[in-house]
């Protein structure tokens, strides 16, 4: 299996679960208190994304510990951002619990 293609697909469906945790998480807010069921499931949605988020960026850092140094610069990148991403996120699932 080509790594580099492995490694650039793991990326892209990071970014894939965070666009998909982020918009489960503000439905969940839009319907609560308006329909507490559907609430719920798009929040169980939403968390259920981050953690597919984990542990496909989790394949990614087992890639760039046996790649080429580049791999490493990507793989800062992509965590940097779905990081910050991923704290805006945990506020809107933080902001449902509430």
């Amino acid at each position: 299996m080509d790594m580099t293609k492995m490694f650039k697909e793991l990326a892209e469906f990071v970014m894939e679960e965070l666009s998909d945790a982020q918009k489960y998480a503000k439905k969940a807010l839009c319907l609560k208190g308006e329909n507490q069921k559907l609430a719920d499931m798009f929040y169980t949605l939403s968390v259920e994304e981050m953690n597919h988020m984990n542990r496909e960026h989790a394949a990614m850092k087992e890639i760039v510990s046996t790649a080429p140094e580049e791999y490493g610069l990507a793989f800062e990148l992509v965590t940097d951002h779905a990081t910050e991403w991923a704290k805006e996120i945990k506020v809107m699932q933080d902001m449902y619990r509430e």
